[in-house]
């Protein structure tokens, strides 16, 4: 399983839009080659899960750890983050049959979009699911501090 963050292919082009407005990938956005890349080397060297980019860690961590939180979330800003505030101009879709022409892997976010992951690399070329474990360790346990810090911080206040 690859867990995989915002990737800049043309997708946000070409599949069916029903909004007012055009889409975007959130925020951070990763090249299709950073997935290419650990796809391949997980084809090579099998593992259970490879997560790529901060985003996958964090969104897995915190469905584990606070789900509930989590869903609220989604629930209030999962609909609107990724519209933009250019119209839509509802170009043609794939939906019912190809869109003619070659698409390239790449979309139109190449300003926006990191070309390098040290997650990604880490998960894949440095040491696979041990590193990502540390890495989500350390993830839940920062986040378990600041819950903790909140916690302590509003307990402490004068009322």
């Amino acid at each position: 399983m690859v867990h995989l963050p915002a990737v800049n292919t043309p997708q946000f082009d070409w599949c069916v839009n029903r909004t007012d407005h055009a889409l975007e990938p959130v925020s951070p956005i990763f090249q299709p080659e950073i997935v290419a890349d650990a796809i391949h080397h997980a084809s090579l060297h099998p593992k259970r899960e490879i997560f790529l980019g901060w985003p996958a860690i964090k969104a897995i961590v915190g469905n584990k750890l606070i789900p509930g939180t989590v869903d609220r979330y989604l629930a209030s800003a999962g609909y609107t983050s990724p519209l933009t505030a250019t119209p839509n101009t509802h170009p043609p879709t794939n939906l019912f049959a190809p869109v003619a022409g070659d698409r390239g892997a790449r979309g139109r976010f190449n300003a926006e979009a990191r070309s390098t992951d040290l997650v990604a690399r880490t998960s894949t070329v440095l040491g696979g699911s041990g590193v990502q474990a540390a890495m989500a360790a350390g993830v839940a346990l920062l986040g378990a501090a600041l819950v903790l810090g909140f916690r302590l911080w509003v307990t402490s206040r004068p009322h």
